[in-house]
């Protein structure tokens, strides 16, 4: 069954990641060409996964940095928390495209005793459940990976001790025609 590609990702790469495999592996017959493919197919997710998470903590760290803000800018108060609201917003928004924005962030986090490790908590806080889900599915792509890495090794070793076996048969077989024959060495 061919691997899925996500409109997001790279054919190439997960092309170029295969011939890299292949190459690493040498697969020399179909088993071992199955089992190339799941150590591809595996890593292939394990990258995903890892980008997913970095992804969803990414996309968590402007809300969470708007709800600090949103905190810190005015004292709670009906007539001010749109206004409060609007400008944690604004703030968060400009964050990590406009150099003053950010250094006004910074400021107002210091002034209320936090710095941007404050974000990063918050978004932890924000995307938790994700994150464990994210981190499950990579876990069990790492088991599969090591699973399969087991499978070639486990593989070849049998391959090579039968082999090994039907060597030393045919060296005994031819062996002991040659002795029949009187033409020991």
């Amino acid at each position: 069954m061919p691997f899925n590609i996500l409109r997001t990702e790279s054919k190439f790469d997960f092309a170029k990641l295969q011939a890299d495999v292949q190459r690493d592996i040498g697969p020399t017959n179909f088993i071992e060409r199955r089992l190339v493919d799941d150590i591809v197919n595996h890593t292939w997710s394990i990258m995903r996964y890892e980008r997913v998470a970095t992804g969803i903590f990414d996309n968590a760290l402007r809300k969470a940095l708007a709800r600090i803000l949103n905190e810190i800018l005015l004292p709670p108060g009906p007539t001010k928390l749109i206004e409060r609201w609007m400008s944690s917003q604004r703030l968060s928004y400009w964050w990590m495209l406009d150099p003053e924005s950010n250094r006004q962030i910074e400021s107002l986090l210091k002034e209320a005793g936090r710095d941007k490790s404050a974000i990063e908590a918050e978004a932890y806080t924000l995307v938790a459940d994700d994150l464990e889900n994210v981190n499950r599915m990579l876990k069990s792509a790492r088991q599969g990976w090591d699973k399969a890495l087991r499978s070639v090794a486990k593989y070849r070793k049998s391959l090579a001790v039968q082999l090994r076996q039907n060597s030393d048969r045919v060296l005994v077989a031819d062996q002991a025609r040659l002795i029949a024959g009187g033409e020991e060495n």
